[in-house]
């Protein structure tokens, strides 16, 4: 099990959670884990904290891209 801080949490709506916990396995990529939460939803957590949501596994990929390597393009 794995549980991490969400600092997207807002607590006007009803399914935001301040920290989240899953039993889903993560996929480690350049010292991010990448946990998939639902069909088209993946979580991106570093350190404890999420730090992105995706609709896919290429999206979250180029997400951590993007941040180890600044320079890359959008």
């Amino acid at each position: 099990m794995h549980s991490y801080t969400n600092p997207f949490h807002n607590s006007n709506y009803q399914g935001s959670k301040p920290v989240i916990t899953t039993d889903a396995k993560p996929a480690e990529y350049r010292g991010h884990l990448i946990f998939k939460m639902h069909d088209q939803h993946y979580d991106v957590v570093q350190g404890g904290i999420l730090v992105g949501q995706y609709a896919g596994p290429n999206g979250a990929r180029g997400f951590v891209d993007r941040r180890v390597e600044p320079s890359l393009p959008m």
